[in-house]
């Protein structure tokens, strides 16, 4: 063992002011935001979270014609086939351009397809609303090919499925249903938002930045499980900043339900979306110095093996859906892009993963330079991160991306000042595990859409966008070193900008959905 006995039992310390946040239970926090002494940046970011997300979820979720949000109609049939079952899809039929292929769907009613559009159509009328209220319940199942949804683990599809289930057992048809579903995520999302920032104990600017971005308010208020993912990862960051630093004298595991909560969330996130996988790698912070991790193998060594466990679900249900479900993506006709070796002519309709992988391996370093040639040409990935509505083509008003553009570094310079006298010779450790987790999340994300999703051969991944790098924001919390400031000032003046764009968002973004959408 290194280090003094001293050093082995060291712990994160919390000023008074701080350590109320350790204290367990929903009820006392509310209690602690009712003391009118109290205030602080922390308290005022959750109250703000409840008044601006709760009303502005809700808006966005009765203005938004169903379907216009990306993906949100395959979204609503998986959903549905919770209801009755179908916890995964099946290969089944289907018929394309006079060809007949095995494609994976899911069974559901169609009813359900003409209550909603897709991103073929962008305006609506009222009364288009008025006869999609009128339909009813088909009453049978319909095989319907939707290979992008039907191998998700059903985890973040539970909120929409009691909504949609309680609307239609009450007598509701289809787009009531839906919207019920809609209702419901919301409720969903804006609970675990306030349990993370009543639980959190640093990072609150950030969970909040995340946590109200007009992409992600957008998602929440849509059937798209994308919105439960980022409430998830937020609350899944706050309950780890709640953990002690190891040492060699305390529990080998940390106690409390905190660490087994967030690797819940952790797990089912990556089961969900494997390119998500190594946010588990962040069960293991805080590290502690480096001088005492000999003296703290078994500790360590524990933490290691219950992030192996939390990945064998994922592992287990990948498996499957791949083994007995997914199939290729189809695609209108095309010419294989500039890195196919293949014969030529060669005239493709669907994805090939295969394909695409032979691809990566006949030159290794395309696992590297595909994702970053991608993602530094990709103009618009900071815009959709911030928030490009309906099927990614409602762009927002110039400012209001300025405004977020300012928040976010708002945000973090806010949360490196907080209040904080904990140990800090292990953060370097800790900042280059979080970091090499985000490197591999974007990473996995970038390669899973080549191989799934790109045409075969093209020398950029298509189809990435902003939305998908959210739930690795929040976990930046976890891994940045903290700096004491005796400058509260400071930081509420920084909390302010982040809090002034929230603001500013619940009062463009539902008249801009119904200017964008609706009026003619």
């Amino acid at each position: 063992m290194s280090g003094s006995g001293a050093d082995t039992r060291r712990r994160v310390q919390f000023p008074a002011s701080e350590a109320e946040a350790g204290k367990p239970g929903l009820s006392r926090r509310f209690a602690e935001l009712a003391r009118a002494d109290a205030w602080s940046v922390r308290r005022t970011l959750t109250v703000l979270f409840v008044v601006v997300a709760l009303p502005t979820c809700t808006m966005l979720a009765l203005l938004t014609p169903l379907g216009q949000v990306a993906d949100e109609p395959a979204h609503v049939l998986r959903t549905a086939s919770l209801l009755h079952g179908q916890w995964i899809g099946r290969r089944g039929i289907a018929v394309e351009d006079g060809k007949t292929r095995i494609r994976a769907g899911l069974d559901v009613d169609q009813a359900l397809l003409g209550v909603q559009s897709g991103p073929e159509r962008t305006k609506f009328a009222l009364e288009d609303m008025t006869r999609a209220r009128e339909q009813g319940w088909a009453g049978f199942l319909y095989f319907y090919p939707i290979a992008s949804v039907a191998i998700y683990m059903p985890a973040f599809y539970g909120p929409a499925a009691v909504g949609m289930g309680v609307a239609k057992l009450a007598g509701a048809g289809p787009f009531v249903a839906t919207y019920a579903a809609r209702l419901a995520n919301v409720a969903c999302f804006v609970a675990l938002g306030l349990a993370a920032l009543l639980l959190a104990r640093r990072g609150h600017a950030l969970l909040f930045c995340t946590l109200m971005l007009p992409m992600t308010v957008s998602l929440a208020a849509s059937v798209n499980q994308d919105g439960q993912i980022i409430a998830a990862s937020v609350l899944a960051a706050a309950l780890l900043t709640r953990l002690d630093v190891p040492t060699a004298a305390g529990p080998a595991l940390p106690r409390g339900a905190a660490f087994w909560v967030a690797g819940l969330l952790l797990a089912c996130i990556a089961a969900v979306k494997p390119p998500y996988a190594p946010l588990l790698a962040l069960l293991l912070l805080p590290l502690p110095p480096m001088q005492d991790w000999l003296g703290l193998r078994r500790p360590l060594l524990l933490r290691v093996v219950v992030v192996v466990l939390l990945l064998l679900p994922g592992l287990l249900w990948g498996w499957l859906a791949v083994a007995h479900v997914a199939t290729p993506f189809p695609k209108p006709p095309y010419e294989p892009g500039p890195l196919w070796t293949g014969p030529r002519p060669a005239l493709l309709d669907e994805t090939d993963p295969a394909a695409q992988l032979g691809i990566l391996l006949a030159a290794p370093l395309r696992f590297l330079s595909l994702p970053w040639i991608s993602l530094i040409h990709d103009p618009g990935l900071l815009r959709s991160a911030v928030g490009v509505l309906g099927w990614l083509t409602v762009l927002l008003p110039r400012t209001l991306y300025t405004l977020w553009w300012t928040a976010m570094p708002a945000a973090l310079l806010c949360d490196l000042m907080a209040r904080w006298t904990g140990e800090k010779q292990g953060w370097l450790a800790g900042f280059t595990l979080g970091l090499a987790a985000a490197a591999a999340c974007v990473l996995g994300i970038y390669l899973s859409q080549y191989l799934s999703w790109t045409l075969v051969g093209n020398a950029t991944v298509q189809g990435s966008s902003g939305r998908y790098f959210l739930p690795i924001l929040p976990f930046l919390a976890l891994s940045l070193p903290v700096f004491k400031t005796q400058s509260e000032w400071l930081r509420a003046g920084l909390a302010a900008v982040p809090a002034a764009a929230a603001l500013a968002g619940a009062v463009v973004l539902p008249p801009w959905i119904v200017y964008a959408m609706i009026l003619r």
